[in-house]
């Protein structure tokens, strides 16, 4: 299994964006306390592909220095380089997940993938991102329910993307077949190790809020 990025050249907080996003009430279609921990691990493990960071012992760990242009374009780095802490992995999904929509919501925008909106009632404004393509979302779960079918050509990104969707209870949007399940927990179980626990930890997370 390589790490690559997929032919979309979108990154994975970038395409779970697309596939939790319910274009038809402009908000995420799952519960947004699940939705942000899936998307906090999904920024998290953008940089554990990169190299960026790594998980040892359940914490979260910066593995080298970047240059400030790194820090400037992925948010999330500079938090963990300015932590004078390794933090569990749960802890950073319980810090990132309330604002982890508005960062890929911010740089869908920057990208010109979203559009944002504001909506203002009495003395309220509430911010939402929408995709600018209406077919983007069902592009990225076609695009993963016919790779998890044939179970041929996946790499790192696309099954720590389909864990992550099932892990905010969405599975069924990319599963074709309810029997296919075990299949994602068997790939699940084949990524790399920092991966791996990233997935478990947000399961148990998201688990925790449905229990």
């Amino acid at each position: 299994m390589v790490s690559t990025r997929p032919a979309t050249g979108l990154r994975i907080a970038d395409e779970l964006f697309l596939i939790v996003y319910d274009r038809a009430f402009a908000r995420p279609s799952t519960a947004p306390r699940a939705t942000g921990l899936g998307m906090a691990a999904a920024l998290l493990g953008e940089l554990v592909l990169e190299g960026s960071v790594t998980i040892v012992s359940g914490r979260l760990v910066a593995v080298d220095r970047w240059p400030s242009a790194d820090l400037e374009t992925h948010p999330v780095l500079a938090r963990i380089v300015a932590e004078p802490r390794h933090l569990t992995v749960r802890r950073w999904l319980d810090l990132l997940g309330p604002d982890a929509m508005e960062t890929v919501g911010q740089r869908m925008v920057r990208a010109g993938g979203a559009r944002r909106s504001e909506t203002r009632r009495l003395w309220r404004t509430t911010v939402r991102y929408c995709p600018v393509e209406a077919d983007a979302a069902r592009a990225s779960v076609t695009r993963l329910r016919d790779l998890l079918a044939k179970h041929t050509a996946l790499t790192a990104d696309d099954v720590t993307l389909a864990s992550l969707v099932g892990a905010v209870g969405l599975g069924h949007e990319v599963l074709s077949d309810p029997a296919d399940q075990g299949a994602l927990a068997r790939l699940t179980a084949t990524l790399p190790a920092p991966l791996h626990e990233l997935v478990v930890q947000v399961q148990a997370a998201a688990g925790d809020i449905a229990g």
